[in-house]
């Protein structure tokens, strides 16, 4: 019965979901008109954008966050964490125009030209910059950055590099050899999901800013291991000294300055521009085509399934090497917490209170930037940690509640037959525990794989993260999302079928022991 309701809620959230996006593309389409060529706005000036009814997108943190700030005082501002999120977000109609990056929205719009639409006038201009950890390793790798971008700006490589990068030809990685002998290691931090500064082609990084670090590190003697994480994470590696540099996707504001040393000159200079939405021109695809196509750009393209496969791997190593530490710390916690010193037990159970009344995402941020942050692990074994004590701590409550939960009828009984008290836990108490937690046991494992959906914020590339990226390049969140979150539901279910066979044979078994009146010692029917 429970499993015929399951399975008709899902098929009923499948369909709701289908037809709200049919219901979303029909509105839309009933809202543009069909005119080709012309602006939704009668205007070619963002300023006049500028009106108490519109809202304009921004992305936090960007250059043109400062500029669209001072030059719009009458529009609502409204903040997106990426240029995907705020691409997306005009497409939805959450906002009647964006302002980012002219590069970055012209590609857009070349992904998606019956829809976006970018107004002839830029709101302004602003330089892309890579930037130098103060903290790095390298002491002179800021001067041989600076030296290395003077020499290619006054040779013309920085103009034929964004020439050949922007041109709308395609995307062409140049083979760049890694150098020879190596005098170090360069953990550079680089976004991976903004075209055409740094993004994936398949499973192969690729970019512009890209392609300069490379260049780069061969002619000075490096060897580099990119980072990938977005902008906010690489500005807390550089100013904790995790990474040694960024690639160069970056504007430069007072505040970044203050975490990051910034590089002049500059890769190059860019225009801010403002995108709106387009009017429709020629006929509507069906739904049907559209769900074809979207798919063929989500999977097929590129080899982009080979992304979510690596994410996929990765997600099933962090939840099992998780699950199997936090199950062994859950009882060492328990048993810390319980001491009969009590100094042990005070700091354990003060270290159990604090991590569980803390968000997993906080929790993980305090482990790799806080913590772990001049250890030098990599940051799958810290989240590996992180994930693991507090799976621990949340255990070791469970497992106390189903330790109190025995009979001290039980206990009584085997204390009068002579049982040590090792004895009497071991054959007594912490077999009825398990049994008595095992349910709630299945629901922590599965709220622990959900959990680690949040680990790329380490830039960690897990499966929520290989989503993150294929949707940057695709600008389409349906299929990555809905895909990603099959593969999500399907792992749980299957742990929990698993976990479940456990559970009964761990109750058969229970159920066909009885204790002799012998001390310790126990007999089958």
């Amino acid at each position: 019965m429970n499993k015929r309701i399951i399975i008709r809620l899902y098929l009923l959230l499948t369909a709701l979901v289908l037809a709200a996006s049919v219901f979303c593309r029909v509105k839309a389409r009933a809202v543009i008109p069909s005119v080709s060529g012309q602006a939704p706005f009668h205007t070619e000036d963002p300023l006049e954008m500028d009106r108490p009814e519109n809202t304009i997108g921004i992305v936090t943190g960007a250059g043109s966050e400062t500029l669209v700030r001072k030059l719009f005082h009458k529009a609502e501002i409204k903040s997106y964490k990426g240029p995907t999120e705020l691409i997306l977000g005009l497409e939805r109609g959450q906002v009647d125009a964006i302002v980012y990056n002219g590069i970055v929205l012209e590609n857009a719009q070349r992904e998606k030209p019956d829809k976006l639409y970018i107004l002839k006038t830029p709101v302004g201009t602003d330089e892309i910059c890579m930037t130098v950890s103060p903290k790095t390793k390298i002491k002179s790798l800021h001067s041989e950055v600076t030296e290395f971008m003077e020499a290619k700006k006054e040779q013309g490589y920085l103009d034929d590099l964004y020439d050949r990068w922007t041109s709308g030809n395609g995307y062409v990685m140049p083979d760049i050899p890694e150098a020879q002998q190596p005098r170090a290691v360069i953990t550079t931090g680089t976004q991976g999901t903004i075209v055409p500064y740094s993004f994936y082609q398949g499973d192969e990084l690729i970019g512009m800013c890209v392609e300069l670090v490379r260049t780069f590190a061969l002619e000075y003697g490096y060897a580099v291991d990119f980072r990938v994480e977005d902008t906010t994470s690489q500005l807390s590696d550089a100013e904790f000294g995790r990474i040694d540099m960024t690639d160069g996707g970056f504007f430069y504001t007072e505040e970044r300055a203050e975490q990051a040393d910034f590089v002049f000159p500059a890769i190059h200079e860019v225009p801010t521009e403002m995108m709106v939405l387009a009017q429709n021109a020629g006929p509507s695809s069906t739904f049907l085509d559209t769900m074809r196509v979207n798919f063929e750009k989500t999977f097929i393209r590129e080899s982009r399934w080979k992304l979510i496969l690596d994410g996929l791997r990765v997600t099933l190593l962090l939840s099992c090497c998780s699950l199997v530490l936090g199950t062994i710390l859950a009882c060492l916690f328990c048993a810390a917490a319980g001491s009969r010193f009590r100094a042990v037990s005070l700091f354990m159970k003060s270290v159990i209170e604090l991590v569980n009344g803390m968000p997993i995402v906080l929790f993980l941020m305090i482990c790799f930037y806080v913590i772990f942050a001049r250890t030098g692990l990599p940051e799958m074994i810290v989240a590996i940690i992180a994930f693991a004590t507090d799976f621990g701590c949340r255990g070791a409550v469970t497992l106390d509640s189903g330790i109190r939960s025995v009979e001290k009828g039980e206990i009584e009984a085997a204390e009068s037959m002579g049982m040590s008290p090792f004895q009497i836990h071991r054959l007594i108490i912490f077999p009825q525990a398990v049994q008595n937690i095992f349910g709630v046991y299945k629901t922590q494992v599965v709220n622990l794989i959900k959990a680690t959906s949040v680990v790329g914020y380490i830039a960690v590339q897990d499966l929520t993260k290989a989503s993150d990226i294929i949707r940057a390049r695709t600008y389409e969140a349906f299929f990555s999302l809905v895909f990603t979150a099959l593969i999500y539901f399907l792992i749980c279910r299957l742990v929990l079928l698993l976990l479940s066979i456990a559970e009964r044979k761990l109750n058969g078994k229970r159920s066909k022991v009885k204790r002799t009146p012998e001390k310790g010692k126990k007999y089958a029917e």
